[in-house]
């Protein structure tokens, strides 16, 4: 099976004389991370937390395109979390991930985007709550938004929290205007969780994640 890294590579190959001008521009975006996991998880970049029954699931048939890491509540319910190992140092940053919420209105559970400073204190998230249709967006000190969800499964949705070097932050979804912004926030590092939580006794949402990515800026 082809896997994504080298259909990613194929990719890049037939546009390279296209993106070389652009790469080597003064102040072109610096990757600082990426993740596809074509190597599965956890990997070395990733830690689990969480409790109750919830799962994290290396999923190798499903994914933008698969495979990706799917949060799901197992048999009960619980919360897992998927922690990104490294932390990133500002102090502007562009994190950017790919997100599939597979349920309906039945379903419970909600699947979470967290950004935390170095002292693990909470700066934003965007939450996905199937049952309630809603996608809640949160920045530090202002009043969240919240929007009807785009598309769900299998459609994958991109997601970016962006954060200046003077402490303006925005979420947006789908390479759309932001749907919220916010200024005033002061940090020395980065952090990113991707979060599943479940409650009640089901039936249960499933949230998949893919193709993570933080640059600077």
């Amino acid at each position: 099976m082809r896997t994504k890294t080298w259909v990613l590579r194929m990719a890049l190959i037939g546009v390279v004389g296209l993106l070389k001008p652009a790469c080597n521009e003064p102040g072109a975006p610096v990757s600082l991370f990426l993740e596809t996991w074509d190597g599965g998880f956890p990997g070395t970049s990733w830690g689990n937390g969480g409790s109750g029954s919830a799962n994290n699931v290396w999923d190798p048939l499903k994914g933008n395109p698969a495979p990706s890491l799917r949060l799901e509540s197992g048999s009960g319910s619980g919360s897992v979390v998927a922690m990104v190992a490294v932390q990133f140092d500002g102090p502007s940053l562009t994190g950017a991930l790919d997100m599939a919420a597979e349920g309906s209105a039945a379903d419970q559970g909600v699947g979470i985007i967290r950004i935390k400073d170095q002292s693990d204190n909470q700066i934003a998230y965007a939450l996905w709550d199937v049952q309630a249709n809603l996608l809640t967006f949160t920045i530090m000190g202002a009043t969240d938004v919240s929007i009807a969800p785009p598309s769900s499964f299998p459609v994958f949705h991109r997601f970016v929290f962006k954060i200046t070097s003077g402490g303006s932050a925005s979420w947006s979804v789908d390479n759309g205007a932001a749907v919220m912004t916010h200024s005033g926030i002061s940090f020395s590092q980065l952090k990113l969780d991707l979060v599943g939580s479940f409650t009640g006794l089901g039936p249960w949402a499933n949230f998949y994640f893919d193709n993570v990515s933080v640059t600077s800026p």
